[in-house]
């Protein structure tokens, strides 16, 4: 009785392998995309700013601003608002989400909670509640 050695399933077999490094080396045909792809001026980092306030009154109001995300951000990462030859370190934002939880603790009341989001576009504020 022979037995047979077989690739393991999901793995890269022998020819595929030697085909894409056969591809590497010698390059391989290319068509692009009729769209060409977005062009991005400057790279985007990830970042998820996250701040815990606790209330202590009724219908206290809470405010977010830019200037809250900037300043953790310029804290986290060590960045000065000044830099080298008195240029300043300005910080753009671009923001894709924005999410917001309120829970209660120590007392059995339903949580109450308006958030208003202010989108910036051409200089023109525009107001969208949920």
């Amino acid at each position: 009785m022979t037995r047979r050695r077989q690739s393991r399933p999901g793995g890269p077999s022998s020819k595929r392998q030697i085909a894409s490094l056969r591809n590497e080396m010698m390059g391989h045909k290319f068509t692009p995309a009729i769209d060409p792809p977005g062009y991005n001026e400057r790279p985007w980092n990830d970042w998820t700013f996250s701040r815990t306030d606790s209330t202590s009154a009724s219908f206290q109001v809470d405010t977010i601003t830019v200037g809250d995300i900037i300043t953790q951000i310029r804290g986290r990462c060590n960045i000065n608002a000044v830099g080298p030859n008195s240029l300043d370190n300005y910080i753009q934002l671009r923001i894709l989400r924005a999410q917001v939880w309120c829970t209660v603790a120590e007392t059995l009341l339903q949580p109450d909670l308006a958030v208003s989001f202010y989108e910036l576009s051409g200089g023109n504020k525009v107001v969208r509640k949920q």
